[in-house]
């Protein structure tokens, strides 16, 4: 999670977070993206993972800036119920896509 820091307290770029074709590159979905920001907001993007798993990535703003990125897994049966990942889920899902995550944020992300 330490390579994700950086990104933390950037602003977001909405209009790049909406952009299609750089998450369909990135094997990313937006499942939730607001018009606009609000002074406390959330994006979700979900990814496909091991045996066609779910990896939801939400990403928590304050007025506009990443203040926390948090990745669960959803349920098979009923995708709308998210569950945390243990460390070796974490670990093996960044092993897998860590530097896509990466590059998804370093888009996203406005430079101060």
């Amino acid at each position: 999670m330490q390579r994700f820091k950086p990104f933390l307290d950037r602003p977001i770029n909405l209009v790049k977070a909406q952009d299609g074709t750089v998450l369909a590159n990135l094997d990313l979905v937006a499942t939730y993206l607001p018009e606009q920001l609000e002074e406390f907001d959330e994006l979700e993007f979900r990814t496909a993972w091991q045996d066609q798993q779910e990896v939801v990535l939400t990403i928590a703003t304050e007025m506009g800036r990443i203040k926390r990125v948090m990745f669960g897994l959803a349920d098979r049966q009923n995708p709308d119920l998210v569950r945390s990942m243990n460390q070796e889920q974490l670990a093996a899902f960044l092993a897998d896509k860590g530097e896509q995550l990466v590059t998804f944020f370093q888009h996203i992300g406005q430079t101060v």
